[in-house]
């Protein structure tokens, strides 16, 4: 084979290696479309910043929120994590829940229409939060941890764009 054939074949080939691993990794890794080389990204809603991760911890006192940011403060972290979730990235997020000290935070009340939601799914209005070793709040023990990332789809037969379920994580 000649080098004028290699190169011009080369391209193409190495086009075809691309799509085909995010293909691949979007079908069975969680990769959005729209990373790793984007194809399928105008076929589908599913864009990074679409993702939604939902933490949740349950406590003897009930259920409540927690901030992803609290846990993940780096963003390139979280763009990480919202691209391409996988079971050992929420095992590591829910090991910092499970391994840190957490109050209710009483002062950071969600917007009304959101607590109400909160409400009637059986959690407290009030999220979690952080608490260093030597503060002098009660102490919430977390029984239980879920881990949650959503991603929006759109349903062709009701015509409504919605949040489902794409990974979780719960011990």
């Amino acid at each position: 084979m000649n080098k004028e054939t290699l190169l011009k074949w080369s391209v193409p080939f190495l086009l075809c290696i691309v799509a085909v691993t995010q293909i691949f990794l979007s079908h069975t890794k969680h990769l959005t479309p729209w990373k790793g080389g984007g194809f399928g990204m105008f076929t589908s809603i599913d864009r990074m910043e679409r993702r939604v991760l939902h933490i949740t911890a349950e406590t003897e006192m009930g259920k409540y929120v927690i901030d992803p940011e609290i846990i993940i403060s780096n963003r390139r972290e979280f763009s990480r994590i919202q691209a391409m979730p996988s079971e050992k990235k929420l095992k590591s997020i829910h090991d910092t829940v499970r391994n840190s000290d957490w109050a209710v935070d009483s002062t950071a009340a969600p917007p009304s229409v959101y607590h109400e939601n909160l409400k009637e799914m059986g959690y407290s209005i009030y999220p979690l939060k952080w608490v260093p070793g030597d503060g002098d709040e009660e102490i919430r023990e977390i029984r239980k941890v879920h881990i949650v990332m959503k991603r929006m789809v759109f349903d062709k037969g009701s015509n409504v764009i919605q949040l489902t379920d794409l990974i979780s994580f719960e011990e």
